[in-house]
């Protein structure tokens, strides 16, 4: 009960597998924690702008969405997928193959990934093949 908190900078906190135990001792300086509040707010702002703002009847995100569609035609959709399928080698490759010999930030990304986030990423990835195919079927 008589612990004292350490103040630690935000620069610090860079682990995103902290444990809990060791999160709840942080204190932010009211400098980290007052730029933490205005990110907060901007960003939901821009996410509540992009999904749920409209503009001519469509929200922005639909805009967005249709604008690529426009731009790369049925493309878009194998596109797509050869960045999730990337996305998923780099997750194999950095975390089973490779097991941290490379040191880079690109490979830092994928260091700490759990199995469950493989999961998700194959998961993304199966759905992904079917979307062109589905989409060469209509």
């Amino acid at each position: 009960m008589g612990e004292k908190k350490k103040i630690i900078r935000i620069e610090e906190v860079t682990d995103p597998d902290m444990m809990s135990k060791e999160l709840d001792n942080v204190v932010l300086e009211r400098r980290s924690k007052t730029k933490g509040i205005i990110l907060f707010l901007v960003c939901s702002f821009i996410g509540i702008a992009v999904f749920f703002g409209q503009i001519g009847g469509s929200t922005i995100f639909g805009i967005i969405y249709n604008g690529f569609v426009d731009m790369f035609g049925q493309s878009i959709y194998w596109i797509l997928t050869g960045v999730i399928t990337a996305n998923f080698v780099c997750h194999v490759y950095f975390k089973y193959i490779d097991k941290g010999k490379t040191k880079n930030a690109f490979a830092d990304v994928y260091e700490n990934d759990k199995a469950s986030i493989h999961f998700c990423m194959g998961l993304g990835w199966s759905i992904s093949l079917y979307i062109p195919y589905g989409s060469c079927m209509a």
